[in-house]
């Protein structure tokens, strides 16, 4: 009892300073690009419409659009948080899912009978505290599956309550992110097959939660079965190119995690094998091209696919060292005493965890800078061309909305019609170079620059040469 209770306390002690730090350094700008889908859209709801506007670049018109292809669950959550506290409310749903797996990797560690301090495992995977801090769907998209997971595990022999809830969480992860619900799947298929009492219950909270899901489809994009274009990236090349790098999260980042996994013949242990290692290996055979950044980036986007399911690695962890410590009389070696004080050293590392949220802050100034020159020195009236893989993120209608259009996406002969017109035309390129697909792609920019415009017909307005992400502004001066 003192140990749960301890825990408890170090529990909530260390998710207080997350929730303390994030708010002394609560976010004024987007950090990852497909933030700016969910808040558009959210910002949409907010205002009763199930479209956002948008300026047109060639009529100035303002025209109706869909921001978001992806579930409607996030940005409906965040649009609540709009109503309540303004735009910059939207990272409250975040960082509330956060706190919400948390506490469903707690419970689902101690319905399973197995040691709960692993729990703080979660705080020193570094997707999961970044991702706190943004507009996305993936924390609570993962607090849904441990929810579930949770509530289908103590209602095997509860109240028949937890079967029905453990049924609307799974089918509302669908609302979230529909590939999730592969963690969840094997366990209720499981269930079906065994024939467990009470399983219409699972099934019916699943078609419950699932109906949500269609509904919400049908009524934004008049299609119950919409889904995400983008899930499309799936093949055996990007399986063997992204194994290195999936092997080292579940290896390293999440501790010998696929060693315990593959070794684990705990409770249901072919459910849980099939949901963590087809959750995987589907993910490693995506291939997302934010993830090819260099080094931290790459660990938090390309892992932060791996939330869902790493509370799986965490059970499987936490019963191959009670097998190992069944083995051991008293600790003796180095290891047997690391193992023996898990707590203070893994409550130790959660606490420094803390230290992200600052990290971030910093870390984020690169948009800051970007959206406030952006402001600053393309007029209202102007039309920007810009390369929007990069400077998506800093162009945020509620800070200052312009006409805008990505440089790829301009029909023969509009840049030049443009450049006659009497509004004013701006170009703005930011050269980002924390990978080659990048540098290929600011390579890409700045060829189509000189070729389609040329230095003749360029003024530089503004540069900000001393961030991570150097920004140059031009304004085209003459007839193209």
């Amino acid at each position: 009892m003192t140990k749960t209770f301890s825990l408890v306390h170090l529990l909530l002690l260390v998710c207080s300073l997350h929730v303390l730090a994030m708010l002394l350094t609560w976010p004024a700008v987007l950090t990852i690009t497909d933030e700016y889908s969910y808040v558009e859209a959210a910002r949409g709801f907010a205002a009763g419409r199930l479209t956002s506007t948008i300026i047109d670049i060639d009529t100035f018109r303002r025209v109706a659009t869909h921001p978001s292809n992806y579930p409607a669950g996030t940005s409906l959550v965040q649009a609540l948080c709009i109503m309540v506290a303004g735009w910059r409310g939207v990272f409250a749903v975040s960082l509330l899912g956060f706190v919400a797996m948390i506490w469903g990797c707690w419970a689902l560690l101690r319905a399973l009978g197995r040691d709960p301090r692993w729990t703080l495992l979660l705080f020193v995977f570094p997707p999961l505290v970044v991702l706190s801090r943004t507009a996305m769907s993936d924390t609570v998209n993962a607090a849904l599956v441990c929810g579930a997971l949770a509530f289908f595990v103590r209602g095997r022999e509860g109240p028949a309550w937890r079967w029905w809830l453990a049924g609307v969480l799974a089918g509302l992860i669908l609302v979230f992110r529909e590939a999730s619900v592969l963690v969840v799947a094997p366990f209720f298929v499981g269930a079906l097959v065994r024939r467990d009492p009470g399983v219409h219950r699972l099934v019916l909270g699943g078609l419950l939660g699932a109906g949500v899901r269609l509904i919400s489809a049908q009524v934004l994009y008049h299609n119950p079965l919409f889904r995400h274009p983008g899930y499309g990236g799936f093949g055996l090349g990007n399986l063997v190119h992204n194994l290195p790098f999936y092997l080292v999260l579940t290896l390293v980042v999440v501790p010998f995690g696929l060693v315990a996994l593959l070794r684990y013949r705990g409770w249901r242990w072919p459910e849980l094998l099939a949901a963590a290692l087809s959750y995987t290996l589907l993910h490693a055979a995506y291939f997302y091209g934010a993830s090819e950044g260099g080094g931290p980036n790459a660990i938090v986007i390309g892992g932060r696919y791996l939330l869902p399911v790493i509370p799986l690695y965490i059970v499987a962890i936490a019963a191959a060292v009670e097998q190992l410590e069944a083995r051991w009389d008293t600790p003796r070696s180095g290891y047997q005493r690391l193992l023996a004080h898990r707590q203070g050293l893994l409550g130790s590392a959660a606490l420094l965890s803390v230290a992200v949220h600052p990290a971030m802050a910093v870390w984020s100034h690169t948009q800051e800078v970007h959206a406030n020159s952006l402001c600053e020195y393309v007029p209202a009236d102007a039309r920007l061309v810009a390369n929007t893989s990069v400077l998506a993120k800093a162009m945020l209608p509620v800070r200052c909305e312009r006409a805008r259009a990505d440089f790829k996406s301009l029909p023969a002969g509009y840049l030049a019609r443009w450049s006659r017109d009497s509004r004013p035309l701006f170009i703005a390129i930011a050269t980002r170079t924390d990978s080659e697909a990048y540098m290929a792609a600011t390579v890409e920019a700045k060829q189509w620059l000189a070729t389609e415009v040329g230095a003749a017909h360029l003024r530089l307005v503004h540069e900000d040469l001393d961030i991570r992400q150097p920004l140059q502004i031009w304004q085209v001066t003459g007839p193209l």
